[in-house]
């Protein structure tokens, strides 16, 4: 979520730095352009731990969607399937992206939207996987 939000602020530094470097000054443009790396670089982060605890999870406990049948169960492998299958869309197509650039120079216009949408989808995964642990928490011992 972090991420998006510093993806949100980079976006003004973008638009008006692409129309400052129009007249020859770069900086702002710069700025944003650090800004949405780090941003892109957080998402990759979270991605990565997401597979790797999706992984772990996987082959020392169980495959999502076999537990006890429970809606509680149920909501969290829903999740969990959802944070794993975002995080997998959204490294691939950071990578098909970066495969494209180096072998054609140019990405198909449908690849960064999709990106975009993973990352946004894996954001809003965990912050509803975050809220869903915090609220069961709260009611189990509050």
């Amino acid at each position: 979520m972090t991420a998006i939000v510093v993806g949100t602020i980079a976006l003004p530094f973008l638009v008006f730095g692409t129309f400052v470097a129009l007249g020859g000054e770069g900086s702002i443009l710069a700025g944003g352009a650090i800004i949405a790396v780090i941003c892109t670089a957080l998402l990759l982060c979270l991605a990565v731990l997401l597979l790797v605890h999706g992984y772990l999870e996987a082959t020392n406990h169980r495959v999502p969607f076999t537990g006890d049948g429970d809606a509680r169960t149920l909501a969290v492998d829903g999740i969990r399937t959802t944070e794993m299958i975002a995080a997998g869309v959204f490294i691939c197509g950071l990578a098909a992206a970066l495969v494209l650039v180096a072998v054609r120079g140019e990405i198909p216009t449908a690849l960064p939207f999709i990106v975009i949408v993973a990352a946004i989808a894996q954001s809003v995964a965990v912050l509803i996987h975050a809220t869903g642990r915090a609220v069961s928490y709260l009611l189990r011992d509050g």
